[in-house]
């Protein structure tokens, strides 16, 4: 059950960038046989006529789902060359291995983990670290000049 939860999660993003951007469309020249907007206004029907196509043109209350099952459909089939064996062999992997760091005993030692790197890194732990490091730098210089010319 929750495989198909993780399907999904890792489905979606390929889904939304395989959708192709939809073509422009041309704006609906609802208006055309209206001469002024004096005629418009003293013709009920006419007016009625208009707005019907320009809804129509519009793709109506939906919005045009034509166009986007037909990039739905495409991009399915985007998706149907990823959907092989060697896919869902590398999903299977990262679900059992993501299983195997979140258990509860794993979960605990990255909580400790992290709890006891936030104690320890205090501002004057930090700048004690880097004062050592500053007084350790020229004798490092020399240390690495010395292997060199050794080596």
């Amino acid at each position: 059950m929750h495989f198909f939860k993780y399907l999904c999660v890792l489905l979606m993003p390929i889904v939304a960038l395989a959708i192709p951007a939809p073509a422009a469309r041309p704006e609906p020249d609802a208006l055309a046989a209206v001469t002024s907007a004096a005629e418009l206004a003293n013709n009920p029907a006419l007016l009625h006529a208009a707005l019907l196509r320009a809804r129509q043109d519009a793709g109506g209350p939906l919005g045009g789902i034509g166009d986007l099952l037909g990039d739905l459909v495409g991009s399915i089939g985007e998706i149907a060359k990823l959907l092989n064996p060697e896919t869902f062999q590398a999903i299977q992997t990262l679900l059992r291995n993501g299983a195997a760091l979140l258990d509860d005993e794993g979960t605990k030692t990255a909580k400790n983990l992290v709890t006891n790197a936030n104690n320890l890194l205090t501002p004057e732990f930090v700048d004690q670290t880097k004062g050592l490091i500053g007084d350790i730098a020229p004798g490092n210089i020399f240390v690495s000049s010395l292997v060199l010319w050794l080596s």
